[in-house]
């Protein structure tokens, strides 16, 4: 890496030098190249792509040389920011384009697939995005990553291996990351527990993901309410989960006005579960 930086620093220098040479060629050089409203005389581009790097051609523009000389050196310096190993595989976040983009790459050796492509509106800085590995969630191991493009949300998805690729499992979202991974009925295979927040209402509900051997289920906490409401609309009904006690509590407007609250235990069969779709 300090190679590559020096490597950088001599090159801008070399350009800054570029410049200065040309300022002073131009003083001493007659004709005028119109298309780009400069001097620029045969002795200038033998200068500047020596100092590039480059062999000299003429009727070349030597700023766009300069440009792909510049891409050079910032492809020398694209990073990897992290790398998680996942048993015989790893997961590690690089640039894509060097201030621009990231990418999230999984494989072993040269078996390289890049999962997921981060546009830079979508994150606040690489640290912004973490990683954390897990095994035994909805039937595979595997790793979330937490991505906050901005101070006051939070996107978590959830991937498994599975078939020496990593697969897109579930996903929360909110202010923060509250998500919880726990045993619900004690099958030894561990479930998900999300308390999501919609950003543009702040609706609060709570998320459950379960794995049935063959597919993805989803459910709504709140979907458990037993009772009659006044269901105006979307805030008409918040679910939260207590890791505390187990259980997911539901507030909702009654219908004689006022809040009411309830309480239930978190259990599988209760909820209305259907296949987990990718958003």
């Amino acid at each position: 890496m300090k190679k590559a930086t020096g490597a950088a620093i001599i090159a801008v220098l070399c350009i800054t030098n570029i410049y200065v040479s040309a300022s002073m060629q131009i003083k001493r050089t007659s004709g005028l190249n119109k298309e780009n409203g400069f001097v620029c005389s045969k002795i200038w581009k033998q200068q500047t792509s020596s100092l590039l790097g480059l062999n000299y051609i003429d009727n070349i523009d030597y700023f766009a040389a300069k440009q792909i000389k510049t891409a050079a050196i910032n492809k020398e310096e694209t990073r990897t920011y992290w790398t998680i190993p996942l048993g015989d595989y790893q997961v590690s976040l690089q640039d894509l384009t060097a201030g621009e983009s990231l990418k999230l790459v999984f494989g072993r050796g040269n078996m390289q697939q890049v999962v997921c492509v981060y546009d830079k509106t979508e994150y606040m800085s690489p640290e912004s995005i973490t990683a954390v590995p897990f095994e035994q969630l909805l039937g595979h191991n595997g790793i979330y990553i937490s991505t906050k493009p901005n101070k006051w949300s939070c996107y978590t998805d959830y991937y498994g291996i599975e078939d020496g690729e990593l697969v897109f499992l579930a996903d929360s979202w909110g202010y923060k990351r509250d998500d919880y991974i726990i045993d619900i009925d004690g099958d030894g295979d561990r479930e998900l527990i999300c308390n999501v927040t919609f950003l543009g209402d702040g609706a609060a509900c709570t998320r459950v993901y379960d794995y049935n051997s063959a597919q993805i289920l989803v459910g709504w906490g709140d979907m458990l309410l037993d009772v009659e409401y006044d269901n105006w609309g979307t805030n008409s009904t918040w679910s939260e989960y207590l890791p505390e006690k187990n259980v997911i509590r539901i507030s909702y407007s009654k219908i004689e006005g006022g809040i009411g609250e309830k309480e239930y235990p978190l259990d599988l069969d209760k909820l209305e579960m259907e296949p987990y779709q990718k958003p």
